[in-house]
């Protein structure tokens, strides 16, 4: 019996519904679904999990703001980022809400799981709290400022620059301290794989300088939108237990076997967060997982933000991206090539439209469509091309001298290594390292066309020979990067590939090298329109 390959399981950070989504969130997801679509196009079943993080002080003010209840104000907001997935196309398995019942009792047994293992504990704590943060910070993390306008003077996050409040109150807290020193041995090891290297080194420092335990609960009479702690309702657990949990409910657990633990897709395969959380889910979480006996997810991947025209996104400047308007004004494959070809892991990106526009304009539709428009001319016949190189063997025309320059094998050797460097590349998420390497093989294949002059070989049957394997080669390299771009962009790689004759069940990793597929271009079906249409918007670059 064949053995079932475990799912992929991507997750994108559950999204916090005090506000509405923005550009970052779409970008979250744009990059779940191309990592999940990743792992399709090498012929894995996936999963994606998405949702919202309802519960918290910070959503209770949002509410109180807004004049609603907390779950009624949640269940409108909630709706937005749905709303969000759906219109990017995101192709999301599970919308997780912790509002859900089916959350609130998963983030009820990890609790119930880490206590019994011994790893909670009662006790008092004082200490700097960040309502923004939803997060204690230690002595050596805030700092006292001066407001520069009142001078004013108050204690901040040297991280995030948010105000602290100083509490006393009794909690419960989770024995952190107890897992530093396996955390730092399984990310040096690599076992548990941090992207990018800057982030890795930052949480090996971090956790180097020492761990406190953390508080995990709160006084119901701070905080009562959250939920209860098991067997003491006079506490409540901590935003940040119930918001990682989330990861655990697409995955059925808890689990009666290792086997149905592996049918259900745990462990994760990707996490993919943004920078200001990566303490949580670099640190806490491993933990959180450690103590519980569930196994640690694959990687965790950290991307970092956006700015428009070099400057922070901010309500009150008025320059926050409405991701909405942004595909409606401009499409989806002109917004995914952007983002993940603008973008940058370990650096802010900063939006534009005119960006945008020229990346769409020159790199997709100059270079790559306008490749695709010059081998599918009148001058050339892309199925007698194929048919050609796959029917008959012509060696010993193609190995004279005089076409040496023609037909060497360097080119052919950067079409079938293509995919490797794009995978690389992918177990990183490094979107825009993959791009590029696509994009190289477009100027190459571009290159050789000029450089060969295939236009020049006509008449004698030798010429028409010396032409086909010419176009024979430009094509498999535009075949070749097509079946790549599926995963970076919407429609148009899918429609290239009608144009080409390539079979729908041809269009996966296996085939994405030098000569793999023998069977497209049998119909001569060459469409005269350009394969890349144009935005109206580009008229004013």
């Amino acid at each position: 019996m064949k053995k079932l390959l475990k799912p992929k399981y991507i997750t994108t950070p559950i999204y916090y519904v005090n506000a509405a989504p923005h550009l970052g969130h779409l970008y979250s997801s744009v990059l779940a679904e191309t990592a999940r679509k990743w792992y399709e196009f090498q012929g894995y079943p996936t999963m994606l999990s998405t949702g919202t993080d309802e519960h918290g002080t910070k959503v209770a003010q949002a509410a109180q703001l807004a004049k609603m209840q907390p779950k009624e104000y949640c269940d409108k907001t909630s709706q937005q980022f749905r709303e969000l997935a759906d219109f990017a196309r995101v192709k999301y398995t599970d919308f997780i809400r912790t509002t859900s019942p089916d959350h609130i009792q998963t983030v009820s047994r990890l609790w119930q799981k880490i206590a019994d293992n011994g790893y909670i504990y009662k006790g008092s704590h004082k200490g700097w709290y960040c309502i923004g943060d939803e997060a204690y910070y230690a002595e050596h993390e805030v700092e006292e400022v001066a407001d520069p306008k009142t001078n004013t003077k108050f204690v901040q996050s040297k991280i995030s620059k948010k105000p602290v409040e100083w509490y006393e109150e009794d909690n419960y807290f989770f024995k952190l301290s107890a897992f530093r020193t396996k955390l730092i041995d399984l990310i040096e090891k690599n076992e548990l794989k941090i992207y990018p290297e800057t982030v890795q080194q930052s949480i090996l420092r971090e956790l180097s300088l020492g761990t406190e335990d953390l508080s995990v609960s709160r006084p119901v009479s701070r905080v009562d939108w959250a939920i209860p702690v098991p067997n003491d309702p006079s506490q409540t657990m901590y935003v940040w237990i119930d918001a990682l949990a989330n990861y655990l409910v697409p995955a059925r657990y808890p689990w009666s076997s290792a086997e149905e633990m592996t049918a259900n897709g745990w462990p994760p395969d990707m996490h993919i967060i943004g920078k200001d959380i990566q303490r949580f889910h670099c640190i806490y979480w491993p933990a959180f997982l450690l103590a519980a006996n569930i196994p640690l997810p694959k990687s965790i991947i950290v991307h970092s933000h956006w700015t428009v025209d070099g400057v922070k996104m901010s309500k009150s400047i008025g320059n926050v991206v409405d991701p909405f308007l942004l595909i409606q004004r401009f499409t989806r494959p002109p917004v995914n090539l952007f983002l993940l070809g603008d973008s940058n892991l370990e650096n802010d990106g900063d939006y534009s439209d005119e960006k945008l526009l020229l990346r769409y304009e020159i790199q997709l539709r100059r270079k790559y469509g306008n490749l695709v428009s010059r081998l599918q001319s009148k001058s050339f016949n892309i199925p007698n091309a194929v048919k050609q190189h796959f029917s008959s063997n012509q060696e010993d025309i193609l190995l004279k001298p005089e076409y040496a320059s023609v037909f060497s094998n360097g080119f052919i050797s950067e079409i079938d290594t293509l995919r490797d460097r794009v995978e690389e590349s992918m177990e990183m998420l490094n979107t825009a390292k993959a791009l590029r390497e696509i994009w190289l093989i477009i100027s190459a294949s571009n290159k050789y066309i000029d450089d060969c002059a295939p236009w020049a070989f006509k008449g004698s049957e030798e010429s028409q020979i010396v032409q086909n394997e010419i176009i024979f080669r430009a094509v498999e390299a535009v075949r070749v990067s097509t079946l790549l771009l599926q995963v970076f962009i919407p429609e148009i790689p899918s429609n290239v590939l009608d144009s080409l004759g390539v079979h729908p069940d041809r269009r996966s990793f296996e085939y994405a090298a030098y000569g793999a597929d023998p069977t497209y271009g049998t119909l001569d079906v060459r469409k005269h329109q350009h394969p890349v249409p144009r935005l109206q918007e580009a008229d004013l670059l």
